[in-house]
């Protein structure tokens, strides 16, 4: 018959189901929680965040792009405009230049 020394010598030598429940609840501690993995989770942006981020940076993007390309249209209607009066310069010289010519080859 075994006694209840034996059975406390044997709760020595064996794991009890006592035991492994403390050794598992100690293993289990190791490893994240559900709430643990949430709060790991929030420092990261959702879909929408980036979503709504992404509608912020392309509206920047194209206003900054909008503003080169009226910066650069500027500057090109004011470079035609100073080609333009060049231009009128350079056809009043001709026709100064054709009319000298025409009293040089006259007048000989």
């Amino acid at each position: 018959m075994i006694t209840t020394s034996d059975i406390n010598k044997l709760k020595t030598v064996f794991v009890t189901k006592e035991d492994l429940k403390k050794e598992l609840k100690k293993e289990l501690s190791n490893y994240p929680t559900k709430d643990d993995l949430k709060n790991e989770l929030q420092k990261y942006a959702t879909k929408e965040e980036l979503q709504l981020e992404l509608k912020k940076q392309s509206a920047f993007i194209v206003k900054e792009i909008a503003d080169v390309v009226l910066t650069l249209s500027e500057g090109i209607q004011q470079s035609l405009n100073e080609l333009k009066g060049h231009h009128d310069i350079l056809e009043n010289h001709e026709h100064r230049l054709d009319k000298l010519e025409d009293k040089a080859f006259s007048s000989n």
